[in-house]
């Protein structure tokens, strides 16, 4: 079958996961399997598809259709431009958060050798770029799940992030660890409700509920990392948190008694996404 007749009837295979991004979803599974970036399919459309591609992209949009998220089924996606692994046991970036490293970014432009702490890194998705933005900064990334680790540190390599430092360890219990101070404490924590987890979209109820579930109310993480960590930042240090879009006021409040200078800002689609913090 030609390559464009067996995106079309992919496409249509995978539309009733996928909706309006079908198109698109078909477009990354075909130019995985084949090994070419998306924007060189229409070039091939025409071309012969080899029948065990057709089969490998068949098993794929099968995965698709059972609820899998096309980011576990690629094996990679990425995040302010750079690639990074995922799969089951850690959360997927997202685009949002891209907002979160920008607003660090901003804030180290006039800092040199800065020391940066990502909280409940995963991935490594914040800290690992950040490494990459800046190299000539150190960052510490912390993270409690086995699982998610060994992808961080398979990121870690990935983006050749040389002057990172990956631990291994709850947020919970791990601020005694940490001796020296740092410029920036970043974090995109879980902080969806525990009640709410099973109400979550099946794909994103693929992703594991450590990186999801935060508390009955939403805020344990935020609330630790008011009273564990603020005591690691410098006195001109920034503090800087993802959040649900309806947490604004609430984890506002809960940084408001350690910090003097608190800000909400909004994604790119109105909603509350990000906290920030100074003393």
């Amino acid at each position: 079958m030609k390559l464009n007749e067996f995106r079309k009837k992919i496409t249509e295979q995978l539309l009733p996961v996928s909706q309006e991004d079908a198109g698109f979803e078909a477009d990354c599974l075909l130019a995985d399997t084949i090994g070419c970036n998306n924007s060189l399919l229409p070039a091939l459309a025409k071309q012969e598809l080899d029948p065990k591609d057709e089969q490998t992209v068949n098993e794929k949009v099968l995965r698709r259709l059972n609820g899998e998220p096309l980011q576990y089924i690629l094996g990679e996606w990425e995040f302010f431009g750079l690639p990074f692994a995922v799969g089951n046991g850690v959360l997927i970036p997202r685009p949002e958060t891209e907002q979160l490293v920008e607003s660090v970014l901003e804030h180290l432009q006039n800092k040199t050798n800065p020391q940066v702490l990502d909280l409940c890194a995963g991935s490594g998705c914040i800290g690992i770029t950040l490494a990459h933005e800046r190299p000539d900064a150190s960052v510490t990334l912390l993270e409690k799940s086995e699982q998610a680790f060994a992808y961080l540190q398979k990121n870690i390599e990935k983006n050749k992030a040389n002057n990172t430092t990956a631990i291994l360890g709850d947020l919970f219990t791990g601020a005694s660890r940490f001796s020296g101070k740092f410029d920036v404490i970043v974090s995109n924590p879980p902080y969806i409700k525990t009640k709410e987890i099973a109400t979550l979209q099946r794909e994103v109820r693929q992703e594991p509920s450590m990186a999801l579930d935060g508390g009955e109310d939403g805020l344990i993480f935020y609330r630790a990392i008011a009273e564990q960590y603020a005591s690691l930042l410098k006195e001109d240090g920034f503090l800087a948190v993802e959040i649900g879009e309806e947490q604004g006021e609430a984890v506002s409040a809960i940084f408001g008694q350690v910090f003097s200078r608190v800000s909400v800002f909004r994604d790119y689609s109105g909603h509350d996404r990000m906290v920030s913090a100074q003393f």
